[in-house]
């Protein structure tokens, strides 16, 4: 079994001060001797420059980025079913039992594969939702979202948003675009949308 451990963070403001406090299970990923390989464990994340691009695009549409986070990304990724994880509750637990060991059904944050499997779920949730992946950068994607129960145009203005693990930025030069596409993603994923982005790579952003 893989130990735990319970981790305390206070997550600051856009000034640097303390904000709110978030604790959650961690797994001890550097314990588990699975033999993944680097293929197994690799999950992209957006390209400095690629921010950039999707910045500028938004300048020349006389649009701002808007920001979205997912909740607790890595635990809404499914474990395959041959990927059997047991881990020891952490301690101080004073419901655990010596003896008591938890099989996960969902990934946690620190297990080795986590990223990936968030990877692989949010993208493929993005490509149901009819956004396609550059062929420059995985995170950078680009299409007109829509689903079984909404019909779109091709000729209408597409969505590009640009994603870095659970936090993202879009834009459209349609608000009705950006609007179906929030709505399409909050019904698959919990997900947060945090309106005209502020900070995003720790890099500011000041929208004239």
């Amino acid at each position: 079994a893989i130990p735990s451990m319970c981790v305390l963070v206070v997550k600051p403001d856009a000034n640097l001060n303390p904000d709110r406090a978030k604790s959650r299970i961690v797994v001890l990923g550097n314990q588990d001797d699975r033999p993944w390989s680097k293929g197994d464990k690799y999950a992209p994340v957006l390209q400095y420059s690629s921010l950039r691009l999707l910045t500028s695009m938004a300048v020349e549409k006389r649009r701002r980025l808007k920001q979205g986070d997912a909740k607790n990304a890595f635990c809404q990724g499914t474990l395959p079913a041959d990927e059997t994880t047991i881990i020891k509750p952490p301690p101080g637990d004073p419901d655990a039992a010596p003896d008591e060991y938890w099989l996960l059904k969902k990934c946690l944050y620190g297990l080795s594969r986590s990223p990936r499997h968030w990877y692989d779920l949010i993208s493929s949730t993005l490509k149901e939702m009819g956004l396609q992946p550059s062929a420059h950068d995985p995170c950078l994607w680009i299409g007109h979202p829509s689903d079984s129960s909404t019909s779109t145009s091709t000729t209408e203005p597409p969505l590009h948003l640009g994603l870095y693990v659970d936090d993202f930025v879009y834009f459209s030069e349609s608000d009705e675009v950006e609007r179906r596409f929030e709505r399409l993603l909050a019904s698959k994923i919990k997900v947060d949308f945090m309106g005209t982005v502020n900070w995003f790579l720790g890099s500011h952003f000041n929208w004239a």
